[in-house]
């Protein structure tokens, strides 16, 4: 009977032990969760930003085309 009551005190003990290391990696998770989703913010706001520059980048390399253009004289002067 001491036996069943050892064996079952050890399984209880266990089951704690394995109830205590889920709840932490839930915890984790949706640490890492929130993280990732943060980033993904993050990420779409950098993207967007690039995009802008690289339309601007594209504006001013036009407008500096043109403007040289204007600038050169025809090939019979």
């Amino acid at each position: 009977m001491q036996e069943l009551d050892l064996d079952r005190k050890k399984i209880e003990s266990k089951f704690e032990i394995l109830e205590s290391r889920i709840a932490f990696q839930e915890i984790n998770i949706e640490e890492l969760s929130q993280k990732v989703i943060s980033l993904q913010l993050d990420l779409n706001k950098c993207c967007k930003q690039i995009y802008l520059l690289v339309d601007k980048l594209k504006g001013l390399q036009l407008s500096m085309v043109a403007h040289d253009l204007e600038d050169t004289l025809p090939p019979h002067y």
